[in-house]
């Protein structure tokens, strides 16, 4: 069955056109590539659309920058996926994944967190001003690419807000 699963998501990358429901990104997550971020994205965009959906749910944002590229930022988004209490805590906020590649204007902008190393999390309000900036490195585990569940469930939890 996996087999023809993959078929079918190469099929769907390979002509373009979804088949059965498929796209890039179920292919690159079914092949195990990681690809949260768009390097060819606004930031500015995703922010604006973001504090929009955030505004309408009353919740706050939460910014990742980072990139594809980047081990850490991968270990923190399987964390996240493959913990109940951890995904619980994340759908709390608006999250997005903004390339740090292509967005030195909103490192200026949000006081230079890009220098904390990636992945680092903004919280934003729901009208888009910010409130915290965390770097991961707190959460970083001292001996191996990953990150400790209960640090950044506390987080998490922590800025959540109401």
């Amino acid at each position: 069955m996996r087999v023809l699963q993959l078929v079918v998501l190469a099929a769907s990358v390979v002509t373009g056109v979804a088949v059965g429901g498929c796209d890039k990104a179920e292919l690159n997550k079914a092949l195990g590539r990681y690809r949260a971020y768009d390097p060819k994205a606004s930031g500015k965009a995703q922010v604006a659309a973001a504090v929009v959906a955030a505004k309408a749910s009353n919740k706050r944002v939460l910014v990742q920058f980072g990139g594809n590229w980047c081990g850490f930022c991968e270990a923190l988004d399987h964390l996240i996926e493959q913990t109940p209490a951890l995904q619980a805590a994340h759908d709390r906020y608006v999250a997005i994944h903004v390339d740090a590649g292509n967005n030195a204007d909103l490192n200026e902008l949000y006081g230079k967190p890009f220098d904390l190393g990636f992945p680092v999390l903004l919280v934003l309000d729901s009208e888009g001003k910010l409130l915290h900036t965390q770097a991961s490195t707190a959460f970083q585990l001292p001996t191996s690419v990953g990150h400790d569940p209960t640090a950044v469930l506390a987080f998490l939890q922590a800025w959540a807000g109401p």
